[in-house]
């Protein structure tokens, strides 16, 4: 009489039970005797069972699991088990029970010889049980969709260490869990998607291998576009782990109304075109991510994509930006994205900006909204010595903060760089306690932060923005035209050793609020005319003697009620306060005691000195 045994076939059904369901103790031999079974994870070197146990759906082991062979139930409902000779049709329509949700084991028939590991394992292997050769020559292609197909939801298909398995094409099923530890590389000329996902639920790639598009270079007149994974749809997609890298288009393009894809700790490298989510994703994050040599974004969430973010992750000499979040400008048919945070990113060596925030036009339904941009450090961006492009670059956003981020060291030509560039079209942008220092390098034009006559209800505050080690790259601290439609804030900002001041090159409006205790001036009085610097203060006349005559001229520009104070050491015989060109000047004093103090407030709308004091 043939033994029977209970061994993991390519054929066999797996088991999967509720937890109500009753644990079978036994199966019934043939010569009517009960025999048990342990289901146990692996073996020793000496064949016998490591661990004879089971993980179950609670997340819990147990101490063992005992499955019987049967090719029906009798009238009691008990197992029964098959006949000797038991063929494939007769085990086609066995019943198994476990107390799992989530077992996978499988029952059969062969020798008893095949090993426990082999007979109970939770993982199909694409060679020993999928037939795949895995040479890196032949196409595997059919071998491992055969084998993912008939696994789907059952057993984790795993590509093993130290093999290169060529394919094209490959179609994951919902509850699909593929681990690459090997290398899973595209035919020769494959020019199609690699991996693909097409709306479906569930699917998990690991390991610590490599997907390889097998392309080495991205040349113009390549046609189609096509992605290393492809996930067109579906929740409930991770990818972990893995490198992916050589695609002729996108290591990763999750689009199409996908939802909840999670990206852990994954290389993405050398490609033609952005890993991204994209085209009204939802939930989309990518944390401790490493990704470089992309032909033109680092990592890009493009065209209403919701409710995700970037974090832990660096994204390094890549053509464009390192991170983006992108409509294409002008378009008046893309939804804009919302609710997106990039955090804690480093950001360096990229072609363009370290982050970019555009959306396609003013109107809200069009633009980025809700994007926190905060704690990430940004440097030697803007190598491809783009104008205006440094650290991170806003245009058509609504309700941006852009906070705790450190930036420095951007640019390499002589065209000027912006650490931080509001660009136009931009409502309710906060730019806060941001550190920005020696941007510009290659030239003299670099600008802490740069903001446009069309970006509306800002705040800019508590930022430093400083030059060091002698650079002279940096030009002003805080820039540009703040807009007279909206109020404005620029307050409290640290700015210091920079060739062209603080705010020269600010032009404030009646609507900005503006206040800096920062700007003082310190100068002895000597009776050569002194010219306060833009937006100054406070100036201290620091000498103690006696001084015959002294003219002061008082700031050029100045946000309106801001308040500019003239403090003297020592008494001024005879004092002239004048107005620059263009303003006046109303209660001028004409000396000065000993340790005594003036006042004036500006006022935008006359354009007027007034003292108050």
């Amino acid at each position: 009489m043939r033994k029977l045994a209970i061994i993991a076939v390519a054929m066999a059904i797996p088991i999967f039970a509720h937890a109500d369901e009753p644990v079978p103790l036994s199966y019934k031999a043939a010569n009517g005797s009960r025999q048990s079974v342990i289901v146990a994870t692996s073996l020793d070197t000496s064949g016998n069972p490591v661990v004879s146990g089971y993980k179950g759906s609670d997340g819990n082991w147990h101490d063992t699991l005992v499955i019987a062979q049967t090719c029906g139930l009798d009238a009691s409902g008990i197992p029964l088990a098959c006949a000797p000779a038991a063929t494939a049709a007769d085990l086609s329509n066995y019943v198994q029970k476990s107390s799992v949700g989530d077992a996978v084991v499988t029952a059969g028939y062969g020798s008893a010889s095949a090993t426990l590991a082999t007979r109970f394992s939770r993982f199909l292997d694409v060679i020993s049980d999928g037939g795949a050769l895995c040479d890196g020559t032949t196409d595997d292609s059919a071998a491992i969709t055969a084998l993912l197909a008939s696994a789907a939801g059952k057993a984790t298909v795993r590509l093993p260490v130290g093999v290169t398995c060529r394919a094209k094409s490959i179609v994951l099923p919902a509850y699909t869990h593929l681990t690459v530890d090997g290398t899973l590389k595209a035919i020769d000329a494959a020019d199609a998607q690699l991996i693909t996902i097409n709306t479906r639920d569930h699917v998990t790639i690991d390991g610590s291998g490599t997907i390889d598009g097998n392309k080495t270079s991205y040349a113009s007149t390549d046609t189609g576009v096509y992605a290393c994974i492809n996930a067109n749809g579906g929740q409930y997609f991770n990818l972990e782990d893995v490198t992916v890298q050589n695609c002729k288009n996108y290591p990763l393009n999750a689009w199409n109304g996908a939802a909840h894809v999670y990206v852990n700790h994954v290389r993405m490298l050398t490609s033609g075109n952005s890993p991204e989510c994209a085209q009204n994703v939802d939930d989309c994050w990518v944390n401790n991510s490493y990704i470089a040599g992309i032909q033109d974004v680092g990592w890009s969430f493009y065209k209403g994509v919701t409710n995700s973010g970037i974090t832990n992750s660096r994204a390094t000499n890549n053509s464009g930006a390192g991170i983006s979040s992108y409509l294409d400008n002008g378009s008046t048919t893309q939804s804009g994205n919302q609710n997106i945070i990039i955090a804690n990113n480093v950001v360096d060596h990229n072609g363009g900006p370290g982050i970019l925030d555009q959306g396609a036009g003013s109107a809200q339904t069009s633009a980025n909204r809700n994007i926190q941009i905060i704690g990430n450090i940004s440097s030697y961006n803007d190598q491809a010595g783009q104008t205006g492009y440094g650290c991170v670059y806003l245009a058509n956003d609504y309700y941006v903060n852009v906070s705790d981020n450190e930036c420095s060291y951007d640019g390499n030509s002589t065209a000027a760089v912006y650490g931080i560039w509001l660009q136009t079209q931009n409502y309710h942008v906060t730019v806060h306690h941001n550190k920005i220092w020696n941007e510009g390098i290659g030239g003299t034009l670099g600008v802490g932060i740069q903001n446009s006559n069309l970006s509306y209800y800002s705040q800019i505050t508590d930022n430093e923005i400083f030059a060091d080690n002698g650079n002279t790259s940096m030009v002003f601290g805080i820039s540009g035209t703040m807009p007279s439609t909206g109020w404005s804030v620029v307050k409290n900002n640290l700015i210091r050793g920079l060739t062209g001041g603080p705010y020269a090159n600010l032009v404030v409006s009646t609507t900005t609020i503006f206040e800096d205790d920062f700007l003082n001036q310190r100068v002895s009085a000597t009776g050569a005319a002194i010219t306060a610097s833009n937006y100054d203060a406070w100036m201290y006349l620091y000498q103690t003697g006696t001084v015959a005559s002294q003219t002061i001229t008082l700031p050029a520009r100045a946000g309106n009620g801001q308040v500019f104070v003239i403090s003297s050491a020592g008494p001024i015989t005879a004092l002239t306060v004048a107005a620059p060109s263009g303003l006046s000047v109303i209660g001028v004093p004409t000396s000065m005691s000993a340790g005594s103090s003036v006042s004036f407030r500006y006022d935008a709308a006359s354009l007027t000195w007034v003292r108050v004091q």
